[in-house]
């Protein structure tokens, strides 16, 4: 399949000219795109939001990236899947300082250490610190893999809904970029023991001490992850 159109704007009229047409496609549709394809080509009509859509670049960016990945190491298995949250409720603050040490765009750098995407599709996704790219960057990597569902019409009839997955295998590469994180999170969650307070996704916090700050430093710095520290009171 192809992309053989993209255009600006509603795709109803065009559905409509398909089903007095009697055609035969399938269709799917969300806020801000309606997708259709007929004979086996691909027609895109994207509700255009200039600043939403100024990054999709880097959809194809990544998706070529992780072609060309598979192409080399095939399959993965998924590594074990630890908590992506988690609290110890028996954490006692005595009156001290908390320490939070959050990971700077943690699945993008995952990915690039991984060698699933180029040093230039890394570099390119953090060119600027506004929103729309944080959540582009997050969206080209979850949509490896996934299962769309569509509408099938027969003779321009609605008939069934169908679930269709591409690239299956790449999902489980956006499954270990995610757990690799959360693996991150649990390991020291372990070193820190009686310390660790809670971690959420890519945010780790503890008891503040120079030991803790090293040990946590010592830690990402050994697996190439960039961190921030935030500082809490727990009084």
């Amino acid at each position: 399949m192809s992309v053989k159109s993209l255009r600006i704007g509603s795709g109803d009229n065009f559905r409509l000219n398909l089903t007095q047409n009697m055609a035969d496609f399938l269709c799917r549709k969300n806020t801000d795109l309606q997708e259709f394809i007929v004979d086996g080509e691909h027609f895109m009509y994207v509700n255009f939001n200039e600043k939403k859509f100024q990054h999709t670049y880097l959809y194809s960016m990544v998706k070529r990236d992780m072609m060309d990945y598979y192409a080399s190491h095939g399959a993965e298995i998924l590594i074990p899947k630890m908590p992506s949250h988690l609290t110890n409720h028996r954490y006692d603050p005595m009156d001290d300082e908390m320490m939070g040490t959050d990971l700077n765009h943690a699945y993008w750098r995952i990915a690039y250490l991984m060698g699933k995407i180029s040093e230039k599709t890394y570099k390119k996704g953090l060119q600027s610190n506004d929103s729309n790219i944080k959540i582009a960057r997050l969206s080209a990597l979850s949509v490896l893999g996934r299962v769309k569902t569509y509408e099938r019409y027969v003779h321009g009839k609605f008939i069934e809904n169908v679930a269709i997955q591409k690239d299956k295998d790449l999902k489980n590469y956006y499954y270990n970029i995610r757990f690799y994180c959360y693996q991150c999170m649990w390991e020291l969650s372990r070193m820190l023991g009686d310390d660790f307070h809670s971690y959420r996704v890519d945010c780790v916090y503890y008891r503040k001490t120079e030991q803790n700050i090293e040990m946590v430093e010592t830690y990402l710095n050994e697996r190439g992850l960039l961190f921030e520290h935030l500082v809490q009171n727990t009084k």
